[in-house]
C-alpha cells in the first residue's frame, strides 16, 4: 500500500477546532505536510492576529504517533513542517531557499523567504521523496512574476 499524505497551508492555526478535529479524524495518515507553522514564533502581520504562536506544539500534542520535524521560513515567524509516522522511517530530512530575502524589511512586507522541506523515507522497502513548501505570495494575486518563475527550476534541480 502506497503511503497516504495530507497537505494543508493551516494559517497559523486560526481554525484551530477545525483544524484539530480534522487532525484526529485523519489520525492515521502516514504523512502530513504543512505551511504557515508557528514553533513559539511571533509576528505582527495582522493576518495572523489570531494565530497559535505555538500551533506546532499542539499539533505534536494531537499526532503523538508522528514525528514533527519544523523548519522557520523568516526568524521567529512562520515556517513549514512535516509530521510523519512513526510507522516510516525517515532516512535523511532537511531545508532549501527557494526565494530569500535577509529579513522581511528588505521585501517591504511584499514577498517573504521561502523555503522547500523535504523528507527522504522508506516504507516497506520503497524509498520516497516528500517535498512541499509555500509558494511565493503577492499581495497583487497569484499570476506569475518572476519570483515566482524562479521557484520552479530550483525546485525542479532538486527533485
Amino acid at each position: 500500500m502506497a503511503l497516504s499524505l495530507i497537505n494543508l497551508n493551516i494559517q497559523g492555526g486560526i481554525e484551530y477546532s477545525s483544524l484539530i478535529t480534522f487532525l484526529k479524524n485523519n489520525s492515521s495518515t502516514d504523512i502530513f505536510c504543512f505551511q504557515e507553522v508557528f514553533n513559539n514564533g511571533h509576528t505582527n502581520r495582522p493576518v495572523f492576529k489570531k494565530a497559535r504562536m505555538d500551533i506546532f506544539h499542539q499539533i505534536e500534542n494531537v499526532l503523538p504517533n508522528h514525528q514533527g520535524i519544523f523548519y522557520p521560513e523568516q526568524e521567529n515567524e512562520e515556517g513549514v513542517a512535516m509530521f510523519i509516522s512513526n510507522n516510516v522511517h525517515v532516512g535523511k530530512e532537511g531545508w532549501l531557499f527557494i526565494h530569500r530575502w535577509e529579513n522581511i524589511a528588505q521585501a517591504d512586507g511584499r514577498v517573504l523567504t521561502r523555503i522547500l522541506q523535504w523528507a527522504r523515507v522508506i516504507n516497506k522497502g520503497k524509498e520516497y521523496t516528500i517535498c512541499h513548501f509555500h509558494g511565493v505570495w503577492q499581495r497583487e494575486g497569484k499570476n506569475d512574476t518572476s519570483e515566482r518563475l524562479k521557484q520552479s527550476p530550483i525546485t525542479s534541480r532538486f527533485i
